[in-house]
């Protein structure tokens, strides 16, 4: 959605709402500052649902290296992503942890890469992220060059909040 700040809206794929990640901080200035000095600022991103109820908070650090907290809509911590230093200036390369610092899901994409598979450190599938081209059904939905995050079947409920908290440092 237009805004100046990150604004992403989330739907199923019978085109129905089911929520967003927005900024939560969202203030009317931030119209004027230009993308390149916005990075700068630290952002608080909030995923609501469809009713625009809180169902979780996103905390993003960082201009090349990211690092984004995790945590349900109460904001105990559910985990946190980090970026692999070494590797992310040209990539986006890093893990998300859990909450007591263990290893859950490696995250790794190629720069030209349009679609990727996230994985638990075990190699489970557990996501795929695709950009570009998408279903043909989704075609008079959605416009081309939509983010489409698509679950595996037995993802529960904190692995989605922690992979939408992923898209909100990928796309920020």
């Amino acid at each position: 959605m237009p805004a100046p700040t990150l604004r992403l809206l989330l739907f199923a794929p019978n085109s129905s709402m089911v929520g967003e990640i927005r900024d939560r901080n969202m203030k009317w200035f931030m119209w004027m500052v230009p993308n390149a000095l916005s990075i700068l600022f630290p952002k608080r991103n909030e995923l609501v649902d469809h009713d625009g109820q809180l169902l979780a908070l996103f905390n993003v650090k960082g201009v090349l290296i990211n690092w984004v907290l995790i945590m349900d809509h109460l904001e105990n911590q559910i985990g946190y992503y980090q970026e692999n230093e070494k590797n992310s200036l040209v990539k986006i390369k890093g893990m998300i942890y859990k909450d007591d610092r263990t290893e859950w899901m490696c995250v790794q994409k190629s720069i030209g890469l349009r679609s990727f598979e996230i994985k638990t450190c075990i190699g489970e599938n557990v996501a795929t992220y695709q950009e570009g081209w998408m279903p043909l059904e989704w075609g008079k939905r959605f416009k081309t060059n939509t983010p489409i995050l698509t679950f595996r079947s037995q993802v529960d409920g904190r692995d989605k909040v922690a992979l939408k908290g992923l898209c909100a440092t990928v796309l920020q």
